[in-house]
């Protein structure tokens, strides 16, 4: 059980020990991996997080220090992946605030978070659920960012299936672990319901509905959150924002949500 009055940032250790056996589980059955670069992902919280909202993707598109699939064999180099996890959570820069510090690139990263429809969306559903004003540039602290899937490429794309299939159960544990510790009053699935969101979903909501065509073109799925101690939080499931028309969609989200 998790204790609410606890400081938000300061996840359970349980967090790290589903990671660490997700990505040993990677490494024991390397063999049956192509020998391609991996990268992990924890849920990140912004130091403003005051339990107004929450946002789900499918995978990291890239992040950065990668590993290949042999070399989690050794227990060594699990612990080092993980006690970065713990470093990057202990750091006192607010490090979700990427999103705007890179939104037009930036010296050390020429990527440019405004050429993703996710993060675009995102942006447009924190100004209209008036959350932070969204012209300061610290307003994804206001957020939690979380994936389905912790393990990725790190060339960026979505895992493979056989990726997937190895990290599917770790991951649907530290999602349910995310919503009981941060407690979110609305959860935002940007991911697509039946292939992506509805497995790990199983267990913490209550009262899914599935949306008709004549009432909604994008939001699939509606429901909420019955976690011990996580509130009864709002549940919203709408595609992945690429080639959607994202005023549209956005306007669908508020409108769930209210």
């Amino acid at each position: 059980m998790i204790n609410r009055t606890q400081d938000i940032t300061d996840l359970p250790d349980t967090e790290y020990t589903i990671l660490a056996k997700m990505i040993s589980n990677i490494g024991h059955n390397h063999s049956k991996l192509p020998e391609t670069a991996l990268t992990a992902f924890l849920a990140m919280s912004g130091k403003k997080y005051d339990r107004k909202l929450m946002v789900v993707g499918r995978a990291l598109n890239g992040w950065g220090n990668e590993w290949l699939p042999k070399d989690v064999l050794v227990e060594d180099k699990v612990k080092e992946i993980v006690e970065r996890m713990v470093g990057l959570r202990k750091d006192n820069h607010d490090q979700i605030c990427w999103v705007s510090t890179d939104w037009n690139g930036s010296p050390n990263n020429k990527y440019k978070v405004r050429t993703s429809a996710f993060w675009r969306v995102i942006k447009k559903i924190v100004e209209r659920l008036d959350l932070p004003n969204i012209i300061k540039p610290d307003w994804p602290s206001f957020l939690v960012w979380s994936n389905l899937y912790k393990i990725s490429p790190g060339e960026g794309g979505n895992p493979s299936d056989k990726i997937k299939k190895l990290q599917c159960d770790y991951c649907r544990q530290l999602l349910a672990l995310e919503v009981e510790t941060y407690c979110p009053e609305k959860i935002l699935f940007l991911t697509g319901y039946q292939w992506w969101a509805k497995p790990f979903m199983e267990g913490w909501t209550q009262d899914i509905q599935l949306t008709l065509k004549n009432e909604y073109k994008y939001i699939e799925a509606i429901g909420a959150s019955v976690l011990p101690n996580s509130g009864r939080g709002k549940v919203v499931v709408a595609p992945h924002p690429q080639g959607k028309k994202e005023t549209e969609l956005v306007n669908e989200v508020v409108r769930a949500f209210a």
